[in-house]
């Protein structure tokens, strides 16, 4: 089969120029000092809480704290995510098959991936250890319900047939890379070039935009590897993972954390943080397929040739994902 044949070949190029472009292959990693951490890490622009009149009259050392928290927690995130999620997917995949023929080529790949993002994984916890040990910030908690890949894996496995396990946890991992680029993309633009925050997330990011269309195209072959029944089957998973990306957690829940982390009571908390998103944002969600975090995740649906099939196009336009 051509496509086959096109797939295997990319992978073989991949594996080929991994051992030069893996982070983890020839970077040295970036430390947080106790210099850096004394000026901001985590993007303000990103954290709308702090433009309002309350949190404004704390003063900086409060403002420094609650963006010290944010870094914190959104490392510990890092490090659950690519361990729990990604590199467990990822070894699955390798072990357990995507109920399709993968060529040998794809799962070695596959492998890489587990191993740039147990490394991620690695950087991450050791920057937690240098921002408690330099400014006394411990991240926030870190339920299931405040990481929404966690989430949409869970909601996808409750309704996947046990004949599409694999294909559907296969599913999750090519829209959970696809996914998590544009978050990285984000918070690398609104950080400072010099700090170790952004160099972090910047060399993690050389690595996530490989990952990402690796499985752009690893999907698309699984895709058309399936059969009619099992394709349609998968199809309807779709509109389901993608919704539970916007319904797990909650951003207002995340930035009322960190208002009563700097010494806001909980009732107070909670109304700053939906003023300031409000003040920010609005207060009218757009629509599904013009949300702009979710735009690569609607990339790889119309890159993977779902699209093309009729009943997986029309639940997803019926859900609000595709336009009509």
């Amino acid at each position: 089969m051509p496509l086959e044949s096109d797939f295997d070949d990319y992978c073989r190029r991949y594996l080929e120029q991994w051992e030069k472009r893996a982070t983890v292959r020839h970077l040295p990693r970036t430390r947080l000092s106790a210099e850096a951490a004394r000026h901001e890490l985590f993007p303000a622009a990103l954290q709308p809480i702090l433009k309002h009149a309350e949190v404004v009259a704390r003063g900086p050392e409060a403002r420094h704290r609650l963006l010290a928290r944010a870094t914190g927690t959104f490392m510990l995130h890092v490090a659950i995510l690519e361990v729990d999620v990604i590199t467990d997917l990822c070894i699955r995949l390798v072990t357990k098959g995507a109920d399709a023929p993968v060529p040998e080529s794809a799962l070695q790949v596959a492998l890489t991936v587990s191993t740039d993002e147990a490394y991620h994984a690695y950087v991450a916890r050791e920057f937690l250890g240098d921002l408690e040990k330099h400014t006394g910030v411990v991240p926030g908690p870190a339920g299931d319900s405040d990481m929404p890949l966690i989430g949409g894996l869970a909601a996808v496995r409750r309704r996947a047939p046990p004949e599409l396990a694999r294909a559907a946890d296969t599913m999750v991992l090519c829209f959970a890379e696809n996914f998590v680029t544009e978050e990285l993309f984000g918070l690398s633009k609104e950080t400072d070039p010099e700090g170790p925050f952004h160099i972090i997330v910047r060399e993690h990011m050389m690595d996530e935009g490989r990952h990402q269309i690796y499985f752009q195209k690893l999907f698309r072959h699984v895709w058309d590897g399936l059969d009619e029944a099992r394709r349609t089957a998968l199809g309807r998973l779709v509109p389901h993972y993608l919704d539970s990306l916007l319904t797990a957690g909650g951003y207002e829940a995340s930035q009322a954390d960190l208002l009563r982390y700097i010494g806001f009571d909980g009732e107070t908390a909670t109304r700053i943080a939906r003023e300031a998103i409000a003040a920010v944002y609005g207060t009218e969600r757009p629509a599904k397929s013009t949300m702009k975090f979710m735009r690569n995740a609607l990339h790889l649906v119309e890159v993977s040739g779902i699209l093309e099939h009729p009943p997986t196009r029309q639940t997803l336009v019926e859900s609000g994902w595709v336009d009509a």
